[in-house]
Formats: C-alpha cells, sequence, structure tokens
C-alpha cells in the first residue's frame, strides 16, 4: 500500500508532539512494533534536510561525533540489513551526503529523493514505519516537495507523521491535496472542563479555586501554558506544592 500522511496542526504548546508520544508508548507495548524514526525542524536553522539525516542517524546508530570513517561504516553495515531494491550504491551515497560525509560527491535532487525514497521503503519493508517530522511549518520547500513526494510514491507499511503549526497552511495551502491516503487532525485549545481537570492535576484540590481559575483563564486552554505557569509561580515563591 502507499504511505498514510497524517498532519496534526495546532497552535504551540497545544500538545502536538505530547500526542505523538503518548502513540509511540501506546503502540511500543504491541507485539508488531513500528520502527519509529524522529526528525525535527528548526527555526531559523540552514538544516535543509536535517530531519532525514535525523531519521538516519537514529536508524544507522550514527553519533554526532563519529568521525566520517566511523560513520559510513555504519551506513554500510545497516545497508546490508536492509531489502534495498536494485542498486544500493546511490542509496548510500544519498545517506552519506544528508549526513554531510559525502565529500567529493554529488547527485541531483532527483537521485538524491529517489535514493531517500527506497531507503525508507526498505525499513518499512522490515516493520511498519513511522517516520516523524516535528514543525515542518519551519521547514524549506525542498523538505516538502521530499515528504510529498515520499507519500505520493512510497510503498509499503509507513505513516509520515508531521506535526505543524498552522502557519503550513501559508506556504503549502493545499497540504496534503489528491492524496488517497491523507489524514489533517486539528488540536484545538482545552475545554473549561479538560482546562478544570489540568488544573487540579497540576495544583491539587487544596490550592484555592479562583487561583485555579485565574491560571486557566490566562493559559486560555494552552496546556504548556498551563505547566509553564504553574511552574513559574513555583520558581517565584508564590505557590509551594506538597
Amino acid at each position: 500500500g502507499r504511505p498514510h500522511l497524517v498532519t496534526i496542526m495546532g497552535d504551540a504548546g497545544v500538545g502536538k508532539s505530547r500526542l505523538a508520544q503518548e502513540l509511540k508508548r501506546r503502540l511500543d507495548g504491541r507485539p508488531d512494533s513500528c520502527h519509529w524514526r524522529w526528525g525535527r525542524c528548526l527555526a531559523y536553522a540552514d538544516r535543509g534536510f536535517g530531519p532525514i539525516a535525523d531519521a538516519v542517524k537514529a536508524d544507522a546508530a550514527v553519533n554526532d561525533d563519529d568521525p566520517p570513517g566511523v560513520a559510513a561504516g555504519k551506513i554500510d553495515a545497516r545497508l546490508a540489513q536492509l531489502p534495498i531494491s536494485g542498486e544500493s550504491e546511490d542509496v548510500r551515497l544519498a545517506l552519506e551526503l544528508v549526513l554531510g560525509i559525502g565529500a567529493g560527491h554529488t547527485l541531483s535532487r532527483e537521485s538524491l529523493f529517489e535514493a531517500w525514497r527506497r531507503y525508507l521503503q526498505a525499513i518499512a519493508a522490515t516493520g511498519p514505519l513511522v517516520l516523524v517530522v516535528e514543525d515542518i511549518h519551519w521547514a524549506d520547500d525542498a523538505l516538502l516537495d521530499f515528504l510529498d513526494l515520499l507519500a505520493r510514491w512510497g510503498e509499503g507499511p509507513m505513516v509520515i507523521l508531521c506535526l505543524s503549526r498552522h502557519e503550513l497552511l501559508d506556504v503549502r495551502p493545499g497540504w496534503g491535496a489528491g492524496l488517497a491516503e491523507s489524514t489533517t487532525v486539528i488540536l484545538e485549545p482545552l475545554g473549561s472542563d479538560d482546562t478544570a481537570s489540568l488544573m487540579e492535576s497540576l495544583l491539587g484540590e487544596d490550592v484555592p479555586q479562583v487561583l485555579r481559575q485565574q491560571v486557566a483563564t490566562l493559559t486560555e486552554g494552552n496546556p504548556l501554558f498551563a505547566e509553564e505557569t504553574v511552574r513559574m509561580l513555583v520558581d517565584d515563591g508564590a505557590l509551594r506544592l506538597a
């Protein structure tokens, strides 16, 4: 089958990463466990295909401080374990290039994309793959193009799980359009009942209701802001949680 593109969209702090982590925790205990490969886009950082590099490092057990020769050896060892379709030389070179260790070599963008697609498909062939890309609203066009290509032309049991703020739609208003296997989940701020439950879990029943209500109103149903506000009150000495 085709990969399934799932986009979780919401404001900062609303719980996108937490939802992905909870999904991983739930699935990790099952006998048919998934391969999880996690990458993140960074704001104001010239990482380009950084999330792909993150996924490759995790998959091949490459450390940031590995010398180029050691990293290349780990790539070779990992490729020997995978059912790569066709010639693997371009795949090896594409992985080295995304890790910055393919000095003196180049591949066209089309060749890079095709090689990365084949590599991820090979991982999925050994067990379901979940490729998580966080903060894709900060991704550049090239990375978005690759994720779109992977969703459209990839094969095998694979979920491309993208976490994004709404700004993604400013640059890609048609994100996921035309894909048979595409789902977008919009995370809204917590409602009043859920916010009250969160306040009780954070502050306990002994904290006056008026203070819990003030924190809830201030944070407008955003769970991360609520946690940070409580932490700030504790650090400032306004609260002491026993």
